[in-house]
């Protein structure tokens, strides 16, 4: 299982104000907590509807919380040059 810093009243909080069917938090603790795969359903509003999608990175944002670093990090360097990788025809 793995270990999230997010609690279900965090979860409850997120869905409500994006306003998640209640019918579905279900869906969305099983996800955050126990890593299970939602419904197809899910995944599908998930992919198209705007609040779904707003509640998703509402999550991902609560839980990258606990990273003790963000990416990239401020002093990050390309090891390539962004130029290399356009094609020489262009």
């Amino acid at each position: 299982m793995i270990r999230v810093n997010i609690t279900t009243g965090d979860l409850e909080a997120i869905l409500r104000q994006h306003e998640i069917p209640a019918r579905e938090w279900g869906q969305w603790s099983a996800l955050v907590f126990q890593g299970k795969r939602p419904s197809e359903e899910l995944i599908h509003r998930v992919h198209r509807v705007p609040n779904y999608i707003a509640a998703l990175k509402s999550i991902l944002i609560e839980l990258s919380k606990q990273c003790k670093h963000k990416f990239p990090p401020p002093d990050y360097k390309s090891p390539c040059s962004y130029e290399s990788l356009r094609s020489k025809a262009s």
